[in-house]
């Protein structure tokens, strides 16, 4: 079922540096012990079994800088996951509050900016929808785009209404609300989903003069 997704292997942490290649062709290099490295390989995988392997390099030439009071252990020290997504999908999201109020229980928008990844270079029309749901389920807001996407990538921003009532988010009452988005096709059929936690809440500095 991924034969037309694309298909990237994900790796949460290597220490320090890995070269990878799936079925004998090289994919990448990445080196930093505590950061996401992400693979295209979806021209090296094919249908039934595949072979993925890696060669780990406990020390690289960025080592030094992570000469921090720690334990130099070296490997791959967490999870690695396979991730399939449409040929153009959304790659990147960023949450923000217009105008939230002081006691973070009003703001003039809930704006939610989108990356979307399109490296083939294809033209197409991808409808985005976003929807902001409360702790208990209930669907507090929600918005579309349909957007024309050209170029390698594009971006859009989905934008609430005024939002009031809304329930703050603090260290003794730690509220959630949840961010779902949605990618279909220029027809209106689903091609994938995700959701972030979002928590409504100001912190400013006052009087520090």
């Amino acid at each position: 079922g991924w034969t037309d997704r694309r298909v990237m292997v994900h790796f949460d942490g290597v220490y320090s540096a890995a070269v990878v290649w799936v079925n004998g062709q090289y994919v990448g290099y990445s080196q930093g012990s505590n950061t996401d490295a992400e693979f295209d390989i979806t021209a090296a995988v094919h249908e039934g079994e595949n072979n993925i392997a890696v060669r780990v390099y406990r020390w690289c030439d960025g080592s030094y800088l992570e000469g921090q009071d720690m334990w130099h252990l070296s490997g791959i020290h967490r999870d690695v996951y396979l991730v399939a997504t449409p040929k153009t999908f959304v790659s990147d999201h960023h949450i923000t509050a217009t105008s939230l109020s002081s006691d973070a229980t009003s703001c003039d928008a809930l704006n939610v900016a989108m990356t979307i990844d399109n490296r083939d270079d294809e033209a197409t029309t991808k409808i985005v929808e976003m929807e902001l749901v409360d702790a208990a389920g209930k669907v507090v807001a929600t918005q579309s785009q349909t957007v024309s996407v050209s170029g390698t990538s594009a971006t859009a921003t989905l934008s609430t209404g005024k939002l009031s009532g809304l329930t703050a988010w603090s260290a003794e009452h730690p509220y959630l609300y949840t961010v779902i988005v949605r990618q279909k096709d220029g027809a209106g059929t689903e091609e994938m989903v995700f959701s972030t936690k979002y928590g409504f809440r100001n912190i400013a500095t006052v009087n520090s003069g």
